[in-house]
């Protein structure tokens, strides 16, 4: 493997130790000469073209120059024992002193003509692809670019971070970090399935699905804490009192009560108060309620047809299971049915979703 400028120079050592004296080896080691000075300048223009693991196709010509140097040696001592039993036989040497010259390739002159011209050939494309901008920005851009895995490598690390993480995140109160890796997986599938064209990392565009998800791993405390928004306590608390009253039963109370993300502690109107020390008292952040304030969305004034289907759309990148999705979707129409009776909400949650066909 070639590693190295110093490497390359030494190709100019090797064509110098090649033998001369007849037209055809001067000719040889004169290209030989030629051929190494020409990768070292490209080399040197840039050094990018040492590295096989970032563009084997602009490596390979530099490669096929080292292959060539490493045949010339031999095919030139070949060569010269064709010419040195050439002009000995002229000389009417004995059998036995041509003897000494071994086996004779009498093809290998012209073949060492060809061998080294082509020398000279490849070590001018290795020239021309070399980028005298290799360190711009564009080209580091680029040259990152082509060390990224394939599309099919990330796509399959998503699926087995998904599958790891979900039995966590499908929990009723799922730890935050369970939902950041949700998250990590379904930006390493979209990158995936967007290809390795689409928005350079860092832009603006890039970032945003990732500063959004961030918000929403956030959203469970965010809509208990202090500073929580100003719908948030009202909201909750008309919630559990609707579940408290309705004629449903303890468990349908229960998952409403989760899937609009209303906390343990709110819920103690029909649960009583919680009597495990381990009761996590943070709503899911894919809950509706902190989605909404994770989103600064006021659920009573500001839905919308698009948003719902957003939040909708966040559940299937958070790997939430198809039935904790369908009891979501149900609760969610069945609380905006209620706020629309009570005149807190005009959305129509149900006509939004038969709309989109969801």
């Amino acid at each position: 493997m070639i590693t190295s400028i110093a490497e390359v120079k030494r190709l100019a050592d090797l064509a110098e130790k090649l033998p001369g004296g007849a037209p055809v080896l001067d000719r040889a080691r004169a290209r030989a000469r030629r051929a190494a000075e020409i990768v070292s300048e490209a080399v040197q223009i840039d050094p990018t073209l040492l590295d096989t693991e970032l563009d084997y196709d602009r490596t390979r010509d530099l490669f096929l120059v080292f292959e060539l140097f490493r045949q010339l040696k031999p095919l030139t001592r070949q060569a010269w024992l064709t010419l040195e039993h050439g002009r000995l036989t002229q000389l009417g040497a004995s059998r036995e002193d041509l003897a000494r010259l071994g086996r004779i390739n009498p093809l290998a002159p012209d073949e060492l003509d060809a061998l080294s011209e082509r020398a000279v050939e490849i070590a001018e494309r290795v020239r021309a692809t070399a980028l005298p901008d290799w360190n711009t920005p564009r080209r580091i851009r680029e040259r990152s670019q082509r060390l990224l895995p394939s599309d099919e490598f990330v796509t399959r690390l998503a699926d087995q971070l998904t599958d790891a993480v979900r039995p966590a995140a499908e929990l009723a109160y799922p730890a935050t970090a369970a939902l950041e890796l949700l998250a990590l997986a379904a930006q390493l599938r979209a990158i995936a399935s967007r290809g390795w064209g689409g928005p350079v990392a860092g832009s603006t565009a890039n970032n945003e699905p990732a500063r959004q998800q961030a918000e929403l791993v956030t959203a469970g405390e965010k809509l208990t804490a202090v500073d929580a928004p100003g719908w948030a306590r009202p909201a909750i608390d008309t919630a559990a009192r609707w579940l408290h009253r309705d004629d449903i039963s303890l468990s349908s109370k229960n998952a409403y009560a989760t899937a609009l993300g209303i906390p343990r502690a709110d819920q103690h109107l029909w649960r009583g108060k919680p009597t495990h020390y381990n009761v996590v008292e943070v709503p899911a952040a894919t809950a509706f309620f902190p989605w909404c304030a994770g989103r600064n969305i006021d659920p009573h004034t500001d839905m919308t047809a698009d948003r719902l289907q957003e939040w909708l759309a966040e559940q299937d990148a958070a790997g939430v299971a198809p039935n904790t999705l369908k009891v979501r979707r149900v609760a969610v129409v069945a609380w905006y049915r209620e706020m629309w009776r009570q005149g807190l909400a005009t959305f129509d949650a149900t006509a939004a979703l038969t709309a989109r066909g969801r």
